[in-house]
């Protein structure tokens, strides 16, 4: 409808001759073309400092976005499968389209520059005014171009519709949004380069800028804080106004048993890392005690630098961790297993909760991926039968609530039903835990847009036993698998974004409603066996290690099952030994197999980095 409010997170998708322009806040303004589907997952705009962080997906069709000068550390993105476009005030489009070697993003930039980059990463090309580029379904970046007549009559056709490059809207000061077209880069324009990207923008600058780049001299205390800093964070250079700073990003976690965080704070400096007074983002850390709002703004400043805070440890009496982390669980894991609210870090900050508290026999166990806008929860109250005894029995409940990130619009939801219990036969803090556990579970699907069965239980079922734990620095678990019919087991874990959109259809679309008469059927027709792996992590992730093995019983002279795997793999930082890094990995099918060899359908990797100069790396795999 016209003049219609959305707030975040809502999803929007458009007809074939139809199109939605939207006016932000802080007068950007988007436009939406015809047959797209557009997610405006986060938007946050404080109108008194100017601060806004817009984050926006683009699953198919095209966009406009009409974006006003950001200040000090707002950000702006829109995101699709194949990559990130980031502006700091500018005037461009996103065409999301199929191609015969899949979906094909272009990025064309009419006022401004836009940094685009593959996903998780740091934008590696800086496009500007008049110019194009594309991402393929790969996430490799073409090279930067002029954009054509042809490229730009297909991104502005709408059909019927009007075209892209006609907006109703009015328009912000164009004087404001553009400044950089009569200013050079505005205030606060950025252009990155880190010790962990592959390209480095010195090669963009030119004379006395390129030599500064190049050629800057570090102190004998610089060399030293690098040194040794980089146990705890990474050393890189940015580019803003021109001028060449020096960064350092605080990226580490300290762990001092039952109390442990981590922290995450980007520092730009100039020839003083020790001079806060001297730094560019000086006031993001600068803290101020003088009135109510200075002290609410100050604390705020402060906890911004966390990225999580742990009390204890998941299977204790007492255990609380809050933020942004990859190692979410419910229970024993069945459903919620090493979950990660950190897919868009940092630039969408989360505070997330995962605790257990047991109390007089009774306890509870929660996960919640965002306290203020949760969509990923699960919850499983539990008891104690027998005081003294640690045997704890309980039932749980996950779900996503938002799978279509949808507010305005009542959404499926779907999730596990489970009950088990938990038996800790060894507790000795980090030193080695032992803990006996079994569960069985169901998946649901609650739909009130379906009249007829807007709930159900699908029409499978899981059973998993076994042992869990650590022995000091591994961490391991082994189980046995009974899985029925549709059940899908740990649905939500360390890549459920990556794969939300294929349980929303697999659920909607694939499942049924629970057969009880033909339990039997479900039963004979299961596969079981066994699920064993361990993980570990040694100096503060310098060396990370994995293994799994998969086995699951079955007639061998008949079928192979696909799930009959090995995999390991061994990472190795580039602080470790620099400037050299690698990644060792192996996949095994069929693995213990009667008469099949070990080394048919081996598949190995080695992968070795080394390091050119700050900013470039080489990988030969």
């Amino acid at each position: 409808k016209i003049n219609m409010e959305v707030k975040a997170p809502t999803r929007i998708k458009t007809g074939k001759d139809s199109t939605v322009e939207i006016l932000l806040q802080d007068k950007s303004v988007l436009k939406i073309g015809a047959e797209s589907d557009f997610l405006i997952e986060t938007w946050n705009f404080d109108p008194k400092s100017g601060t806004k962080k817009g984050f926006f997906k683009l699953f198919s069709g095209k966009v406009m976005a009409v974006v006003t000068k950001l200040s000090g550390s707002s950000s702006f993105q829109i995101i699709t499968n194949n990559g990130v476009a980031s502006v700091r005030g500018t005037k461009f489009g996103v065409n999301l389209k199929n191609s015969p070697n899949g979906a094909l993003m272009d990025i064309l930039v009419f006022n401004g520059q836009v940094a685009v980059g593959a996903l998780d990463q740091i934008p590696t090309s800086f496009v500007n005014a008049g110019q194009m580029l594309s991402v393929a379904a790969n996430s490799v970046l073409s090279a930067i171009s002029e954009i054509t007549t042809d490229i730009l009559s297909e991104f502005n056709n709408n059909g019927e519709a009007p075209s892209m490059d006609t907006i109703e809207t009015e328009l912000p000061d164009e004087e404001q949004t553009y400044a950089e077209e009569s200013q050079g880069q505005g205030e606060g324009q950025t252009e990155q380069t880190q010790t962990q990207t592959q390209t480095t923008q010195t090669e963009q600058l030119t004379g006395e800028e390129a030599k500064q780049a190049e050629q800057k001299v570090q102190s004998e205390l610089e060399k030293w804080i690098e040194k040794y800093l980089n146990m705890i964070g990474d050393f890189g250079s940015i580019v803003i106004e021109g001028k060449v700073w020096s960064t350092f990003t605080v990226d580490t976690e300290f762990d001092f048993g039952t109390v442990g965080f981590a922290l995450y704070m980007p520092i730009i400096y100039g020839n003083d890392l020790f001079n806060p007074t001297s730094w560019y983002n000086y006031e993001s850390y600068h803290l101020v005690w003088d009135t109510m709002p200075d002290i609410l703004n100050s604390v705020g400043k402060i906890l911004s630098i966390f990225r999580y805070f742990r009390i204890g440890y998941p299977d204790d009496p007492f255990y609380l961790k809050l933020g942004q982390f990859d190692d979410f669980i419910l229970g024993n894991g069945m459903n919620l297993y090493m979950y990660s609210n950190m897919f868009d870090f940092p630039q969408t900050r989360r505070l997330g909760i995962n605790m257990n508290m047991l109390l007089g026999g009774f306890g509870i166990n929660l996960a919640i991926d965002q306290i203020t806008k949760p969509e990923i929860v699960g919850l499983r109250p539990y008891i104690q039968f027998i005081k003294g005894i640690p045997f704890y029995f309980g039932f749980e409940a996950t779900a996503d609530l938002k799978p279509l990130y949808d507010e305005t619009s009542t959404e499926p939801v779907y999730g596990s039903l489970a009950t088990g219990f938990t038996f800790p036969i060894v507790r000795l803090q980090t030193f080695m835990n032992i803990i006996m556990f079994a569960d069985a579970s169901v998946n649901y699907v609650y739909n009130p847009n379906n009249t007829e069965t807007p709930f159900y239980i699908t029409n499978g079922f899981g059973v998993f036993a076994g042992l869990r734990g650590n022995v000091l620095f591994i961490n391991y678990r082994a189980e046995y698998r009974f899985i029925a019919g549709e059940y899908l087991p740990q649905i939500f874990s360390i890549d459920y974004q990556k794969k939300r959109d294929g349980y929303v259809d697999y659920f909607l679309n694939n499942t049924s409603p629970m057969d009880f008469s033909a339990i039997s059927q479900l039963i004979g027709d299961a596969k079981s066996g066994l699920f064993i792996e361990a993980s570990f992590d040694l100096f503060n992730k310098k060396i990370t290690g994995y293994a799994s093995w998969a086995h699951y019983f079955y007639n061998q002279n008949s079928n192979t099952l696909a799930n009959d795997f090995l995999t390991a793999g061994i990472t190795m930082a580039d602080d470790l030994f620099p400037p050299f890094e690698a990644i060792i990995e192996i996949i095994k099918p069929d693995f213990l197999v009667p008469d099949v060899p070990f080394f048919e359908n081996l598949s190995m990797s080695a992968t070795l980095g080394y390091t050119v100069s700050k900013g470039i790396k080489i990988f030969v795999t």
